[in-house]
Order: structure tokens, then C-alpha cells, then sequence
């Protein structure tokens, strides 16, 4: 080979060594841009459209999908040990030597290499299937948990989505109460006007009207917490303005049925419970890994080299062999990493039957919650009917001069006590049967869009 072709060969394997090094320090693509912030649809939202707005702007989402597309990434890594390793090392030089004794120096020495060295390894006593198994367990266990954290942000829409539903009845309440108090004043001046009561009774009912509107300043204030509740929930900003639509409402114990099937469900169906069994395989598929170390590797090989400079003719050479590895002495290494991983795979075993007997708590307490909220409705029902006939009968009877405005605001104050009540027990069974989905591992996802097309569909 000539020194004009040695140059060029030198100058392309420098140019492709220089590329190859700006391609590497080069920063990895990002992904696509998030989708920013939009602004909330207008009217009313139903609960299946601020689940929907949850899962596009709450971080706890975003946080949870990153976690599983590195769990997926690590998976490709440990699965490419099952692919043979081909590697290319190719290089050039050019130089002389300063110092020799021929006259007039040595000559000017160019040369280039290349050597493809193709590497896989045949048997390693199952390590690199324990591996490779315990990352798929691991990236399994991942996407179950961000399930679970779906899941929970939906159950935390739902319970904030119902708690600005009742402090918006809260606040109804509060009004209807306030005009009560009103007229009772107008009541009670027109009464002493006529000189039928005296003046105390005016008094009474002005301190209930003045009740009546704090009541409603406080109601107002519940109302605009749990309205910044139920933003911070949908991972918008907390001074976005929410307001909630009131649908029908559903017979919503028609869809439970025994407690021991709801038990025997959140078993099968509880995203946390299947992440803790997939780690329980991942820490078995580690126990087969520490295993695996006292047997010998054998892996095969095959390398090609070529080397040319302007000195010696250009040669080639290539060679293809086995390869057999027993480690002998690993100072203990292998016997402690056994141990490791025995000990790691019964603290699984222990994690998941803790969470079952946390899971099946929760159904249970969650099922006793819901008879508790139903049977509180019923009870409510009744005690706002009995209220508002007996504010109806005080008033009638301060009409006509046989009753006290005393027995008259009592009443009324028995009324708005009895609906708040029954205010509060529709919320406790919104958020109990909410609860109880949950906790049987029902997804609140698909059941808000399920009752969303029941009535009408979404926007």
C-alpha cells in the first residue's frame, strides 16, 4: 500500500471516529413536549370529566408513567444479554521515530487496523433467564403500581367531586335558612306592631337571622375550600374556578353483593396486591440468579483482524474458539448473595400477606360504611320530614298566638340541623360506595364513565 492510500485510510477512519464521538455527546431526543395546560370546558363538570382532567395534568400520573417506561427500559437492557455482542475497534497512526542511528532518521510510518470481534455467551446455569425474569417481574410490579396510583388520584377526584357537591348543598341549606330567619323577623315586627308580642320576640328573631348569615359566610368559605380541593386533585391551579354538575341520584347499593365475594374480588383485582405478588417472583427469579453463580460459563467467541502500514505487507488474521469459566473462590461472595436474596424473597412473602390483611380491613371496614350510609339516608329522610312538619306547625301556632317565638326558632333550628344531616349522609354513601370500589379494586375510572353515558354521556 502506498503512503498516499495509508493517509486516506488514516484520514477516514479519523473522520468516522470524530463522528461517531459528536454523535455520542449529542443529548438523547426528549419525547414529545407535555401537553400544556388547557383551559377547563365550560359549564358544569361532571365527575367523569374531571377524572379525565386528573389523568392529563395531575403530576402524580406523569411521575407514575415515567416510572414504568424506565422499568421498560430496564427490561430491554437485561434482555439484550440473550443477543451475541459484536464490537468493531478500528484505528490509524502516522509517526517516525526521533532518535536512531541511520542517517538521515528513521523513515515516516503510517498504519491502520481494524479487528470485528463477535462475542455470546452459551450457558451460565440459567443466570441470565433468572435476570431476565426478575426485570420482567420488576417492570410488571411497576405498571401495577402506577395502576394503583391512577386508581387513588381517581378515588381522590371522586371523594373532593362529591365534598363540593355537598358544600354546595351545604350552601343551599344555609340560604333556605337565612329567608326563613327573614320572614321570621318580618313575623315577629308585624306581630309586636300590632301589640300582640313583645319586644324580646323581634330581638330572638334578629339574633336568628344574624345566626343565619354566618351560616351562610361559613358555608360560602366550605364551599371555596373544596372547590380549591377539587382543583389541586385535577392538577390544575388551586385558584382555577370549578363548578360540578348534580346528577340524579342512582340506587347505588344495587351493585355490591356479599362481603365474602367483595373480599375474595379485592384478592383477585387489587392492583397493590398483584405488584406485590410480581415482586414476590421478582425476589424467587433472584434466588435462581444467586444460584446460578456456582455454575461454569461457557461462551464462544470469533474475531477477524486486519493491519496494514507502509513497512510490512498487510496481513489479516482470524480466530474462532470456546470459552470455559469456573470461579473457584469468590471470597464467600456467591453463599452471602444466597442469603441476600433468601432473605429478600421471604421479606416479600411477609410484604404481601401484610397488604392482603390491610386490603381485606379496608373492604370490610368500607362495606360496614356503606350499610352505615344507607341506613343513614332512610333515618335523615325521616328526620327532615319530621322537622319540617314541626317548623310548620310552630309557625302556624306563633301565628295565631298559642306558640313562642322560642318553640319557633327551635323548631327551625331543628330543621336546618336535620338538613345538613341528610346532607352529610349523602356524601358519607357517595364517598363510601367510592371507597368500597376502591377497595375491592373496581376501577373508579371506568365506573365514572359508565354512570357519565347512564346520563347523557360527557361533554
Amino acid at each position: 500500500m502506498t503512503n498516499e492510500a495509508l493517509q486516506q485510510a488514516a484520514c477516514f477512519v479519523l473522520a468516522v471516529t470524530v463522528s461517531t464521538v459528536l454523535a455520542l455527546a449529542q443529548p438523547a431526543p426528549q419525547g414529545a413536549a407535555s401537553r400544556a395546560e388547557g383551559a377547563l370546558p365550560t359549564g358544569p363538570l361532571s365527575l367523569p370529566e374531571c377524572i379525565r382532567i386528573a389523568l392529563e395534568h395531575n403530576p402524580d400520573v406523569a411521575g407514575a408513567v415515567a416510572s414504568v417506561q424506565a422499568a421498560n427500559a430496564h427490561l430491554g437492557e437485561v434482555r439484550s444479554a440473550d443477543f451475541p455482542a459484536l464490537d468493531l475497534t478500528a484505528g490509524a497512526e502516522r509517526g517516525r521515530a526521533l532518535s536512531t542511528g541511520e542517517i538521515g532518521g528513521a523513515p515516516t510510518q503510517t498504519s491502520a487496523d481494524g479487528t470485528i470481534s463477535l462475542q455470546y455467551l452459551l450457558f451460565d446455569g440459567g443466570e441470565r433467564a433468572a435476570r431476565i425474569a426478575a426485570a420482567a417481574d420488576a417492570q410488571r410490579a411497576t405498571a401495577l403500581q402506577r395502576d394503583s396510583i391512577v386508581e387513588a388520584l381517581a378515588l381522590r377526584v371522586t371523594e373532593r367531586y362529591y365534598g363540593l357537591l355537598a358544600a354546595q348543598w351545604a350552601r343551599e341549606v344555609a340560604e333556605v335558612t337565612r329567608r326563613s330567619a327573614e320572614y321570621h323577623v318580618d313575623l315577629a315586627r308585624a306581630r309586636h306592631a300590632a301589640g300582640l308580642v313583645p319586644r324580646s320576640d323581634v330581638l330572638r328573631a334578629e339574633t336568628e337571622l344574624a345566626d343565619a348569615a354566618l351560616g351562610v359566610v361559613q358555608a360560602r368559605s366550605a364551599s371555596r375550600i373544596t372547590e380549591g380541593e377539587l382543583a389541586t386533585a385535577m392538577g390544575v391551579p388551586v385558584t382555577t374556578v370549578v363548578r360540578v354538575e348534580s346528577g340524579p341520584e342512582t340506587a347505588l347499593a344495587q351493585r355490591r353483593e356479599g362481603v365474602e365475594a367483595m373480599l375474595a374480588l379485592a384478592e383477585r383485582a387489587r392492583p397493590e396486591l398483584q405488584a406485590s405478588r410480581a415482586l414476590e417472583e421478582a425476589a424467587r427469579a433472584a434466588v435462581r440468579e444467586a444460584k446460578a453463580q456456582w455454575w461454569p460459563r461457557v461462551s464462544s467467541g470469533a474475531d477477524y483482524a486486519w493491519r496494514d502500514d507502509s513497512l510490512l505487507e498487510a496481513r489479516d488474521s482470524w480466530s474462532l474458539g470456546v470459552r470455559l469459566t469456573l470461579p473457584l473462590f469468590t471470597g464467600f461472595e456467591r453463599g452471602a448473595r444466597l442469603e441476600r436474596t433468601t432473605a429478600e424473597r421471604r421479606q416479600a412473602e411477609a410484604a404481601y400477606q401484610v397488604l392482603l390483611r390491610d386490603v381485606e380491613l379496608e373492604v370490610w371496614s368500607s362495606y360496614a360504611q356503606v350499610d352505615e350510609a344507607e341506613e343513614a339516608i332512610q333515618a335523615t329522610a325521616a328526620l327532615v320530614a319530621s322537622a319540617e312538619e314541626s317548623a310548620r306547625l310552630a309557625e302556624g301556632e306563633y301565628k295565631s298566638g298559642t306558640g313562642s317565638i322560642i318553640g319557633l326558632i327551635d323548631a327551625q333550628t331543628a330543621l336546618s340541623s336535620a338538613r345538613l344531616r341528610q346532607v352529610a349522609a349523602r356524601l358519607a354513601l357517595h364517598t363510601a360506595m367510592a371507597r368500597l370500589d376502591r377497595a375491592v379494586g373496581r376501577s373508579l375510572i371506568a365506573s365514572a364513565a359508565s354512570a357519565g353515558e347512564k346520563l347523557g354521556g360527557t361533554r
